[in-house]
């Protein structure tokens, strides 16, 4: 099969979605209600306008994303402030998850959305290689694997958390290589 190949970022798993008309927003086991300012999901969903941007993008879609920066999981890249990087979408009325082509039209689209003075806290997770077999990168092995997941994050300065690998042929199977260098930081 080939994958996608993007960095893995250490954050919080965050979620906005449109469905017939209603907006909002997750983490990664609750919808959370938008009047809760002291909420940095909620706070982030308000500074990109996305309320506004998902009604006017105007599909039933949830955008499935990582919060990261200061305050979140020891902010690993070092940022200043936070940032959401999107790494899926959600077909809802369809129940599938976009293609790597579909999920960044859609972002894309989105992005052009998001008022000027926020659009750069919104990104997409960074891609390392947009369609390849493994082989093709040297990886045979686990060892193989794990080795490719060590590397600078998106911030150069610091190490990922790791890789995703997402398959093109069907974007609902993935798996995650851990860097081993990023895990023994945490111990």
């Amino acid at each position: 099969d080939e994958y996608e190949v993007t960095v893995k970022l250490d954050g919080s798993s965050f979620t906005v979605y449109h469905l017939d008309g209603v907006v909002g927003c997750c983490s990664r086991n609750l919808d959370l209600k938008l009047e809760d300012k002291s909420s940095s999901f909620v706070q982030m969903f308000d500074k990109l306008g996305l309320g506004e941007a998902l009604r006017a993008l105007g599909e039933n879609v949830a955008f499935q994303g990582e919060l990261f920066g200061e305050g979140i999981q020891g902010n690993n890249e070092k940022l200043v402030g936070k940032k959401y990087a999107i790494f899926n979408v959600w077909f809802i009325n369809e129940g599938r998850y976009a293609t790597a082509d579909e999920r960044m039209d859609l972002f894309i689209k989105l992005k052009d959305l998001i008022p000027e003075e926020s659009a750069g806290l919104f990104m997409h997770v960074p891609v390392i290689h947009s369609s390849s077999r493994l082989y093709e990168l040297g990886l045979y092995i686990v060892s193989d694997v794990l080795n490719y997941a060590e590397g600078p994050s998106w911030n150069t300065r610091v190490k990922r958390e790791g890789l995703v690998f997402k398959s093109i042929k069907d974007p609902s199977f993935s798996f995650k290589a851990i860097s081993e260098s990023w895990l023994a930081k945490q111990k």
